[in-house]
């Protein structure tokens, strides 16, 4: 997604408002941080791209991947670009792949993606440096020489820091409309922070969004009854973390009929909340893309020997959501490759999922707070049924 483009690791304090409009969403420039610091192979398209003053300085320096700091380092930068304190800012003025601020007549406006993290990184960016003065072959008379020829660099008063307000309601537009599905991540409705709430809390506005993108959801059992060859009922999280132990393979024990772990109450296989995803297992299809990514997260864990709480589960769950729906390289019906939701509605698409699946948990009462096993990595499971985070 990012390989051919032009880009820069940039920490907030050296972004001007020039970048603004070509910084990626934190929640899409994370994963591709990870995923490039995780391989030797790939660490360089990171570290060359750090830029501004903060990675020259003591304290963003990149210390070497043969460094014992590098993890730390690592670690650290991938927790700083999820929060958006360091941004990816595209240089080759075509607009992210999720944009967090739009450019258009009324200025910079934060879009759907991050409305809080933008107004800050609105009120808080540096003046765009002046062009180069023209070579006329005279040296103008400079009234302040102050780092760079003809830019005066003024303190901003403390109230610059205050976030802005967004309007309730208002929607404008991060582009021009194009018949291109290339470029459709480039126009899309911007929602205010109030909207998207809004949206993820009423049962028929989600149903009305679900409606909209043709995602249809509800408990496994439900969605058994409707008839969509090709097309297989995904749990928003892996029904094998709630197992007690493994199912017996050998003996062709149904899924369905390994016991639950007690604390994550009247939970059921069948009327846990699914949707819709293509095909099996094959490979490229959007089934397959979820199962990878939960099998390396339940993988990872259980390298790290730990397990991961239901709430955590749902974090992760939800992010690799939002990051599958825009995707144009999954297939979503045979021989089709398309995005199944435009990137600037896919995080409220994920939200609005995870919400029906929380509200099911909630009724069933599901302790959140709870370990989940890491059987969909081959891993194990927890040892003690009732241990939850909330012991420490």
């Amino acid at each position: 997604m990012y390989s051919n483009r032009w880009y820069e690791f940039k920490h907030w304090s050296d972004i001007t408002t020039a970048d603004l409009p070509f910084a990626e969403s934190p929640f899409f420039a994370a994963h591709y941080a990870d995923r490039c610091l995780s391989s030797d192979a790939t660490v360089g398209q990171v570290v060359n791209s750090l830029a501004g003053s903060h990675f020259r300085s003591m304290f963003g320096t990149f210390p070497g991947r043969g460094s014992r700091y590098f993890r730390k380092w690592r670690d650290d930068f991938v927790r700083d670009v999820e929060r958006g304190e360091v941004l990816l800012v595209f240089k080759d003025k075509r607009k992210p792949f999720c944009p967090l601020i739009a450019e258009g007549e009324n200025g910079l406006t934060p879009t759907n993606s991050e409305p809080s993290l933008a107004n800050r990184l609105i009120v808080r960016a540096n003046p765009p440096p002046p062009p180069p003065p023209a070579i006329t072959g005279e040296v103008s008379d400079v009234s302040s020489f102050n780092g760079n020829l003809g830019w005066s660099s003024e303190k901003r008063d403390d109230e610059s820091y205050r976030a802005s307000q967004i309007k309730p309601g208002k929607v404008t537009s991060t582009g021009n409309t194009s018949n291109s599905e290339a470029e459709s991540s480039e126009a899309g409705t911007i929602y205010s922070e109030q909207e998207v709430n809004e949206i993820v809390n009423d049962p028929a506005k989600r149903k009305e969004l679900f409606k909209k993108h043709g995602i249809t959801v509800g408990p496994y059992k439900k969605l058994q009854k409707i008839s969509k060859p090709g097309y297989q009922r995904e749990h928003f999280v892996p029904h094998s973390c709630f197992m007690e132990r493994s199912r017996n393979a050998a003996a062709k024990e149904a899924r369905s009929a390994v016991p639950i772990r007690r604390a994550f109450g009247r939970y059921t296989e069948g009327d846990a909340i699914t949707y819709f995803v293509y095909d099996d297992q094959s490979q490229g299809t959007e089934h397959r893309y979820l199962t990878e990514a939960e099998e390396q997260f339940g993988q990872m864990l259980e390298a790290e020997g730990r397990y991961a709480t239901v709430t955590e589960w749902l974090d992760h769950m939800e992010y690799i959501t939002a990051m599958s729906l825009p995707m144009n390289d999954i297939m979503r019906a045979p021989d089709e490759y398309r995005a199944r939701v435009p990137a600037d509605e896919a995080a409220i698409v994920a939200k609005c999922i995870r919400r029906e699946y929380e509200d099911y948990l909630d009724q069933c009462g599901c302790d959140k707070n709870a370990l989940c096993s890491n059987l969909i990595g081959g891993g194990t499971v927890p040892e003690d049924e009732d241990f939850t985070r909330d012991a420490f």
